[in-house]
């Protein structure tokens, strides 16, 4: 089921204790899911506020609210090949410990249930400067799980 920004859950419902609800999607090849509790909604791309001399990743601000948000370009962020934008790309707002900032993704999937028992390499992300909770397998894919408050913790949000 292809997921937009008319059907997308704006806050998780209850899940068992030792699982995890995220929304998963794609930046590049790479699949990746953020946990929903800390997502807001997700928009289609708009008209940005550029700021000159801003790194790469980071494609502008955008108004949500009456605030200035930044808007990060996933791709970019994670030294990933990056796409060009069109009126199928989406951009995932999430909050994390007062901050907001807006993530230009590929395409969103849809929300699992993710069993935390099954985390794998959680140790490994800790060691380096990657910004990743865990990786789970799914039907022999990999999804990695970004940490949100690595990706906020930014001096552009």
């Amino acid at each position: 089921m292809a997921i937009n920004a008319e059907n997308v859950p704006t806050r998780p419902s209850e899940v068992e204790a030792g699982s995890q609800q995220a929304i998963l999607f794609s930046v590049a090849t790479l699949h990746l899911c953020l946990p929903l509790a800390n997502i807001i909604k997700a928009l289609p791309i708009m008209s940005l506020q550029q700021i000159p001399d801003a790194p790469p990743y980071f494609v502008g601000f955008m108004n949500y609210r009456r605030k200035s948000v930044p808007i990060i370009d996933l791709a970019s962020r994670l030294n990933l090949p990056q796409n060009d934008y069109n009126i199928d790309t989406q951009i995932l707002l999430c909050e994390h410990a007062d901050r907001i900032a807006g993530f230009v993704v590929g395409d969103i999937y849809g929300v699992k249930t993710l069993d935390l028992s099954q985390r794998q390499q959680a140790e490994l992300f800790d060691d380096y400067d990657i910004p990743f909770d865990a990786v789970f397998e799914e039907d022999e894919q990999l999804i990695f799980m970004l940490n949100v408050g690595d990706l906020l913790s930014s001096e552009l949000c």
